[in-house]
């Protein structure tokens, strides 16, 4: 098993070039629809959600929205969204306090949720993170037991996936699980600034050591990983290689979430959405 930090051979600090910067979509401006996650599915669609008034919004790229959620007691109502990712065609959304899992299509109908209640509360398991691969399987994080719970459309597995107490990593300060394309996970740890790397069969394959400071969410790109803090510091990160980027922020702007765009990163901030190109 590999437990060495990786050290690397070639660190530079960039400021972004080539990049365009959009308003938030008017449409949901009108509805006071504030955006606190963004990610990108295929087709140029894109996904928000705003977790106060509890509501998921898609845009195609023809420009037309969908929405789901919101208050009440409705079959895609939610109530603690935490969980926001994509699985080829379709957008998976956790609720923590529902314990469920809810799998829509792009246009936000409710393909089918799962109630996970029964796995989760007999263990007394609260879950922090939540990420699906490109196979459907989704990764459940859970700070307090530290270790990461897999399941699928049928439930979630009985074992442990990942036991980090077994690995020997700290407890203390795990915030994101992320998925990449090829099946890696990686989990973020800020107070350590590191990420920890898995293969898709829960194996450790390596330890990265962050650069930046303050490390908030991260996402993979490329080969890679990209890492955002809220001053505006990208850092895209892998084995051989860690380079920087600092994205123009204006006053009172700060950064909130990234995803990764066709080999693009598209930044969230406060204030609109930043896209710039690797070169």
């Amino acid at each position: 098993m590999i437990r060495a930090v990786i050290s690397f051979f070639f660190i530079s600090s960039l400021l972004a070039q080539n990049f365009d910067i959009y308003d938030f979509p008017a449409k949901l401006k009108k509805q006071d629809f504030s955006i606190d996650k963004i990610i990108k599915g295929h087709g140029g669609w894109t996904f928000y959600i705003d977790i106060d008034s509890r509501i998921a919004a898609s845009q195609s790229s023809m420009g037309s929205f969908y929405f789901a959620g919101g208050f009440g007691d409705n079959y895609d109502s939610f109530i603690d969204p935490i969980g926001f990712s994509i699985s080829n065609l379709d957008l998976y959304i956790f609720d923590r306090s529902q314990n469920k899992v809810f799998r829509f299509d792009y246009s936000l109908n409710l393909i089918n949720s799962l109630d996970l209640s029964l796995n989760l509360n007999r263990s007394n398991i609260v879950i922090d993170d939540f990420a699906v691969d490109s196979w459907g399987y989704y990764y459940l994080l859970s700070k307090n037991d530290n270790a990461i719970l897999r399941g699928n459309i049928s439930g979630v597995d009985p074992l442990i996936f990942i036991d980090l107490d077994q690995q020997m990593i700290d407890k203390d300060c795990c915030d994101k699980i992320k998925i990449s394309s090829n099946g890696d996970i990686a989990l973020l740890y800020p107070c350590l600034k590191q990420l920890v790397i898995f293969n898709r069969l829960g194996r450790l394959k390596y330890k990265l050591n962050l650069a930046i400071d303050d490390p908030k969410t991260i996402t993979d790109i490329k080969d890679s990983w990209a890492v955002l803090n809220n001053q505006g510091e990208i850092e895209i990160i892998d084995k051989s290689i860690s380079k920087l980027f600092s994205i123009p922020l204006i006053d009172n702007e700060y950064l909130i979430d990234l995803t990764n765009n066709n080999f693009k990163i598209l930044c969230l901030t406060n204030q609109r959405i930043i896209e710039f190109y690797l070169d």
